[in-house]
């Protein structure tokens, strides 16, 4: 399957923040992300996730917290781990849906913060495009070696005690 992000269906996300060993985790508790594809293909996050919401080093982070801030930045970011969880993508592909998504919340912007943030989704873009193979290939042996089914559920919490626990397992 490939396919190119188009908008999301989503507006909002009822998440519920969780301390994990590396930081502060999103657990997506509410109504799954929504999105539709550029072939008119409608996809869900799952329900309960865990996520991190971007893999990004600290420093790189801070840079762009005021700028992303604007926008719900986290959306794609659940978007993406899924689709480097379950690898029905392309790396390439996933990769570019999250500058996609990114730049689609910024319509709605004024056109100096719409810059700025497209200015960030192609930094975070091209970072991705360097640094993101160490995860993509872990979660494709994950995949291999535990499949579809088990993959979801270690990613995905019903309480807010089971997503701490995946939280610290730092498997987000």
């Amino acid at each position: 399957m490939n396919y190119t992000f188009k908008r999301y269906l989503s507006d909002a996300v009822e998440t519920t923040e969780v301390r994990g060993k590396r930081g502060i985790c999103y657990w997506l508790n509410g109504t799954p992300v929504s999105f539709e594809d550029t072939e008119g293909g409608i996809h869900h996050t799952p329900a309960g996730i865990v996520s991190d919401g971007f893999s990004i080093p600290k420093f790189i982070w801070k840079m762009f917290f005021l700028i992303l801030s604007a926008i719900d930045s986290r959306i794609p970011g659940y978007v993406h781990d899924v689709e480097y969880w379950l690898q029905y993508l392309e790396k390439e592909q996933a990769d570019m849906n999250i500058y996609l998504g990114i730049c689609w919340l910024a319509l709605g912007q004024k056109w100096h913060k719409r810059f700025l943030i497209r200015t960030a989704a192609k930094i975070i873009w091209a970072g991705l495009k360097v640094g993101g193979s160490v995860a993509w290939n872990k979660y494709r042996r994950e995949l291999e070696e535990l499949g579809h089914d088990k993959v979801i559920q270690m990613h995905t919490a019903k309480t807010v005690e089971e997503a701490k626990v995946i939280a610290n397992r730092r498997v987000v």
